[in-house]
């Protein structure tokens, strides 16, 4: 299977799989009141994006880690290729991806739960 696919592959299962459980665990809950269970049920694509997306890049880039990434100067050269450049590289994009859905999956749900009062 090809790196894309693969990549593609494991983002949709991982999204899926944490919006059907935590779905499924919100209608066991029942402690919580339906009007914090739909609150809450308004946040679940939160985890399942930032999971997703940070899957995704990591399956994706996962030879690189491997092979290392080309290392340049400061005029752009080539000086050789780091496996710790890589590394941190990967672990930086992972944690820009899993934070950057955060504005746009939770600001929406906050207004529109004042919006309906």
């Amino acid at each position: 299977m090809s790196t894309f696919m693969t990549g593609y592959a494991g983002a949709v299962t991982a999204a899926i799989s944490i919006s059907v459980g935590l779905s499924l665990l919100l209608r066991r809950a029942n402690k919580l009141s339906p009007s914090l269970k739909s609150l809450i049920q308004k946040f679940v694509p939160l985890p399942a994006v930032m999971t997703a997306s940070t899957l995704n890049v990591c399956l994706m880039r996962m030879h690189e880690l491997n092979e290392g990434i080309n290392v340049v100067d400061k005029e752009g050269k080539t000086v050789g290729t780091s496996k710790v450049a890589a590394k941190k590289a990967l672990k930086e994009m992972a944690v820009t991806r899993a934070l950057l859905p955060i504005p746009l999956l939770t600001i929406p749900p906050i207004c529109m739960t004042f919006l309906e009062k």
